[in-house]
């Protein structure tokens, strides 16, 4: 009978076994990583601190070279970066190492291919006994940020639109005879308000060629000193056009607000009521308005 012939014994002797892999470092590893994720849609850069306190970025894979350029693989930040770019970034990773957690930031930053770039940041930490480093994840979400532009210009338009339709009915003027047009004001006056007005009232006045513009304020709650400055000041502008301005509308407390502008209620004529006021002006005629009316 034949003997079963020995077989060698598994680890017996060192010429039996396979070659160790000699383990690497973390941020080596992720060098040898980096070069693998050279397909990925998403641009990855690797960073370390240095023990004077710089960073040096270490790797990149192609999509964050083709984005930044090659010449930042091996440089310090600080020799490819500017100083405000850099400051802001350096205070991200600092942030990063000193609390051990991922940090999340938009940031804009030079293309090579482009003026400037916004980017969603990740920013990993990569810490052991002798190396501290940063994993930079990064995608381009400049696209999505011109959309919110567009969208925010289109939102800002749309209420300067519906600002000036509301304008427009709050300083509404309207033609009332050949030689007159009204203004009647509802609600509170403001300084925006009554820029406004003026300008509503001298556009009208020199387009229509009217003679009296009738400015009714029987609906406006308070009138104070400010405002009638700004209403005499209105008055005098529409002289210089060669119309004149009638206030109806006039109460006891707005008489009094009225009374204590020294002076300058000679180029402003009232009335109570509205009513009063048209039938002033439907009466009067151009040529004797111009000489000056009787107070009504």
């Amino acid at each position: 009978m034949l003997s079963r012939p020995q077989l060698p014994t598994a680890g017996k002797t060192s010429a039996n076994l396979p070659p160790q892999r000699v383990p690497l470092e973390p941020v080596e590893e992720l060098e040898l990583y980096l070069k693998l994720f050279d397909h990925l849609p998403f641009m990855m850069i690797l960073t370390e601190q240095e023990s004077d306190g710089e960073y040096r970025c270490m790797a990149l894979n192609r999509m964050a070279k083709e984005a930044s350029g090659a010449h930042y693989e091996g440089s310090l930040l600080r020799d490819v970066m500017k100083s405000r770019e850099l400051k802001y970034l350096q205070g991200i990773f600092e942030r990063c190492l000193e609390t051990g957690d991922v940090v999340i930031e938009e940031v804009v930053r030079p293309h090579a291919q482009r003026k400037r770039a916004w980017y969603a940041h990740l920013n990993l930490p990569i810490v052991s006994e002798d190396r501290r480093a940063i994993l930079s994840v990064a995608w381009d979400i400049t696209a999505e940020k011109e959309r919110e532009r567009l969208q925010r210009e289109a939102h800002q338009k749309h209420i300067e639109r519906y600002t000036r339709r509301i304008d427009e009915l709050a300083t509404p003027l309207l033609r009332i005879s050949q030689n007159s047009l009204v203004m009647p004001l509802i609600g509170l006056l403001d300084e925006r308000r009554m820029h406004k007005l003026i300008r509503t009232l001298l556009e009208g006045v020199a387009q229509q060629r009217v003679a009296y513009v009738i400015i009714d304020i029987t609906g406006v709650p308070l009138i104070d000193e400010q405002i009638a400055r700004s209403l005499v000041r209105a008055a005098q502008a529409v002289r210089l056009l060669g119309a004149e301005i009638v206030l109806s509308g006039i109460r006891p407390e707005v008489a009094q607000t009225l009374g204590s502008i020294d002076g300058q209620l000679i180029s402003l004529r009232t009335t109570a009521t509205l009513q009063a006021a048209i039938a002033q002006t439907s009466a009067a005629q151009p040529d004797r308005y111009k000489k000056g009316l009787r107070r009504g």
